[in-house]
Formats: C-alpha cells, sequence, structure tokens
C-alpha cells in the first residue's frame, strides 16, 4: 500500500517482526517531500500504549485517541484481544507472525492552512486470547527511547495477569474506576495502588470529578456555609443515568467517597433504601454519624447530557450534591447543581432557616475524553487526598447493579427527610 493511503490513515497491514523497517519506508516519501500541500513533520513527544481487552471499545477509543493527538502527538500503541480475527490466522508457523497481526496507520492535521501536516502513528497488535501473554514481549522494542511511557489501561479488571508486564515499563498507568466491573472496581483499583507503590497511577474516574471537588470546597470556603459542617445530617448525590443503565455510577461513589473522608467519617458499604429510591450508607466520626445517600435523577434532569461522539465510557453523571445540616427547626441545606439543558455551567444554592435561597451561577466544565485523558496525562502525580477517598469509596462500594437488587439485600430505615432542598 502507498505512503499516501498509510498518511490519510489507512492501516496497513504488516509482518510484525518488521514494523520498525515498514515504518521507515512508508515515511520515507513524505519527509523527503519539499511542497506545502505535501510536507509532513513526524512528531511523537511520547510513547502512549493502550490495552483493549473489548473490541467494541476500540472505535471509540480511536475517536479518542485521533482528537488527543492534536494535542499531544505521540507513537500509539493498541493492544487489542480478540478473536474476530480471519479465519485463516490458524497459520501452521511457529512464530510470532503466525500469532499477531499488526496494522500501522498515520494521524495527521494541519495546524495551519497551507502548512507542513503534523502527524505520529499508531500501531495495533492483535492478539486472540490464547495468545495474549505475547502481547507485552512484542511492545517491548516498539517503545521509542528517552520519552515518556503512558499506559492507558482500557481492560476489563485490573486483575490481569497482563497488566503487570505492560506496566513495569511504564513512567505513568492511566486506568478508569468508571468502566471496572461493579461491586469491585474500587476493591481492584486500591489493590493495585497498594500492592504497586513503584508505579504511578491515575483515575479517570477520579480526575472526572475534579470540578464537583473543586465546586464544593469553594462553597465551603465561606464562613457562612462552612459552620453548617459541624450540625451536619445528611449528604445526598444524585446522579443521571445513560442510554437506559441501571448501573450505579463509579464516580457518584468516588466523589461521596472523599466528602466522607475530607471530613472525617468513616462510612459503611451503602445498601437499598428501604423507603425512597437509591442506596443509603451511616458514617460515623468519633462524635457522631451522619446519613449519605445516593439515587437516580427524576427524569426532569437525567436528560441533562451530551454525547458528542467523544466518550470511552461515561463521564462524571453527576446532577448535584447536596449537604443537609439541623440548624433549627426547619433545618438548612447547600446544594451544588447542573444548571439548564448545557454541561457547562453550575449552580450554588444555600438555604438557612426562613430565608429565601440565593443562588450562584459559575463556570463548571465538563471535558471532554480526549481533554481529560490528556489532563491526566500531564497531570502531577496523585496526593493523598486520591488514596483517602479510595479507602473510602471502597468502604462504600455496593454491586452497582440495579437489576441484581433483591428482596435480600441489607436495608437502612430512614424516615423522610422534612428539610427543604434547594
Amino acid at each position: 500500500m502507498s505512503s499516501s493511503s498509510f498518511l490519510a490513515g489507512v492501516p496497513v497491514e504488516v509482518d510484525p517482526r518488521l514494523i520498525e523497517r515498514e515504518l521507515a519506508a512508508l515515511w520515507k516519501p513524505a519527509s523527503e517531500a519539499t511542497d506545502g500541500d505535501e510536507a509532513v513533520v513526524r512528531v511523537c513527544v511520547s510513547n502512549l500504549v493502550v490495552f483493549l481487552d473489548d473490541p467494541a471499545r476500540l472505535e471509540e477509543a480511536s475517536r479518542t485517541l485521533e482528537r488527543l493527538s492534536r494535542r499531544r502527538p505521540n507513537r500509539t500503541i493498541i493492544l487489542l484481544v480478540s478473536d474476530e480475527g480471519d479465519e485463516d490466522d490458524d497459520d501452521p508457523g511457529d512464530g510470532i507472525s503466525s500469532r499477531l497481526r499488526a496494522r500501522l496507520s498515520a494521524i495527521c492535521h494541519r495546524p495551519l492552512p497551507g502548512g507542513a501536516a503534523v502527524c505520529c502513528e499508531r500501531i495495533v497488535l492483535t492478539a486472540r486470547p490464547d495468545h495474549a501473554e505475547l502481547l507485552p514481549g512484542a511492545l517491548a522494542p516498539l517503545l521509542v527511547p528517552d520519552i515518556p511511557v503512558h499506559v492507558w489501561w482500557l481492560g476489563r479488571t485490573l486483575a490481569s495477569p497482563l497488566l503487570p508486564p505492560i506496566a513495569d515499563a511504564a513512567d505513568r498507568i492511566v486506568v478508569d474506576s468508571r468502566l471496572l466491573p461493579p461491586s469491585r472496581a474500587f476493591e481492584e483499583l486500591s489493590s493495585v495502588v497498594s500492592e504497586h507503590p513503584e508505579w504511578t497511577i491515575f483515575d479517570l474516574g477520579w480526575r472526572s470529578t475534579l470540578a464537583w471537588r473543586s465546586a464544593i470546597a469553594d462553597v465551603f470556603d465561606a464562613k457562612e456555609t462552612r459552620k453548617l459542617l459541624s450540625s451536619l445530617r445528611r449528604i445526598e448525590v444524585i446522579f443521571r443515568s445513560r442510554s437506559g443503565s441501571r448501573e450505579l455510577p463509579a464516580a457518584s461513589i468516588l466523589l461521596a467517597g472523599w466528602i466522607a473522608a475530607r471530613l472525617g467519617f468513616t462510612p459503611e458499604r451503602l445498601v437499598r433504601a428501604e423507603t425512597g429510591s437509591g442506596f443509603r450508607s451511616l458514617a460515623r466520626d468519633e462524635n457522631r454519624e451522619i446519613e449519605i445517600a445516593i439515587r437516580e435523577a427524576d427524569h426532569d434532569a437525567s436528560d441533562r447530557t451530551r454525547d458528542d461522539g467523544d466518550r470511552v465510557g461515561p463521564l462524571a453523571p453527576l446532577v448535584s450534591v447536596s449537604f443537609h445540616a439541623r440548624t433549627g427547626e426547619r433545618g438548612s441545606s447547600i446544594a451544588v447543581m447542573l444548571e439548564g439543558k448545557e454541561l457547562g455551567s453550575a449552580r450554588v444554592s444555600w438555604r438557612a432557616s426562613g430565608e429565601c435561597p440565593v443562588p450562584q451561577v459559575f463556570a463548571f466544565p465538563e471535558p471532554r475524553a480526549f481533554d481529560l485523558l490528556a489532563d491526566t496525562l500531564e497531570a502531577p502525580p496523585l496526593v493523598d487526598s486520591f488514596v483517602a477517598a479510595l479507602g473510602a469509596a471502597k468502604a462504600l462500594e455496593v454491586d452497582r447493579s440495579h437489576a441484581k437488587a433483591n428482596a435480600e439485600t441489607a436495608t437502612i430505615e430512614t424516615e423522610p427527610s422534612t428539610e427543604e432542598t434547594p
């Protein structure tokens, strides 16, 4: 296949033993071009290794990676475990070439009209499940030396035996708690963090809650609101479902865990509420007990969503976070919530006993998937607040599938709230 097709993003299948030689041949005509319309600048600021064991996620991941390349050109190496190969892949050969498939393509964009195209390369290595153990060994010679190695793990589980040999060569590992198995996402992530202190691990699920955490911290910077924390009785996180999903989102548990940890409370496991919908937990410190509630939004709030075709898994699907304190006969409450149909702004309302709420509206960006990934690749190492939030989220973690809940699930009896919600 011609170099022009390769530069246009058309995958070129090659012998997996000859990837570097084939890349050199495909790039050569472009590197020798002098005409402005044909000139190409090949750029690589890092190695980005993407692991996938679910072929259904490949298309979404590829879109994100293509957009990411405009901000961070890199050599992308996708390690794909799939049994959807060609029927004649059962070659009797005894080498890597008979057990792996390799496809090469370029990702290009033109920053300035008429200027040279900025390009980077994508390598896709595919193995069937019974040959997946070959992928880490095939990866090593493809890493460009003297630049960072980042791993974006999109596997179904962090318990995969392929994670250690892939992650050991990485400068940072990006995982996504939102995509891990319900009921054990935070247990798996917590185990990896504790068992591999030498790894620099980042969680896209944690990063997706950054705007919420910043807004909540800003709210309680004010003296008028901070004093309510001493009489806090209840925290409620409301989420919106996507595409009919009935799962309790990991982001909602992680945010609730962060709040509990920052306030010094130790939460119990979430259980289905006996009255109303959603789940409840009790959290305690040395002197008191509060309730943590997580539930799905009503239909009028659940459609506040943006799906721009750039999403691997849900972004933080949160609608509001409210804090209820008993300071008088009617109590006080604070809520941080999305405003209107478009994401990008938020409203903070504070209602004290006998007072009218005065909402404050401010910017509240919910990043696109490639921005979220790029920010994570550039972010400083995670701090202790993440570890504390992860521990609380692990304590809260419950089977997040609503459909699996049954009558035998433990419950917490709660009285209907008489507090007014802004």
